[in-house]
């Protein structure tokens, strides 16, 4: 989990917080995907792609959320740690830097 020490840092108690920044190029429809580590430790990648690969590919309106279902993934493999989860699709991205 390269970017667990992020928030390790911002709650650790010190003065001066080293901020990571990551710029990627985002197009409007493209999801962003935001979790604690309570799923990151308890599913890995793949089973986080598999998760939403079913779920958005799924026609089947019972299978719930995205957020939901990799919830209850984390959820069900006993997931120790606060397991915290939001999908969210931007509907317009502005050109500003």
């Amino acid at each position: 989990m390269p970017r667990q020490r992020v928030l390790t840092n911002a709650v650790s108690g010190g003065q001066e917080i080293d901020i990571d920044l990551l710029r990627t190029p985002l197009l409007q429809g493209d999801p962003l995907l935001l979790y604690s580590n309570g799923l990151s430790n308890t599913l890995v990648d793949t089973d986080i792609a598999a998760v939403l690969g079913e779920v958005l590919t799924s026609n089947d309106v019972q299978i719930g959320s995205p957020a939901k279902r990799l919830y209850e993934a984390a959820d069900c493999r006993g997931g120790l740690d606060n397991i915290s989860v939001a999908l969210a699709t931007p509907a317009r991205i502005s050109n500003q830097t």
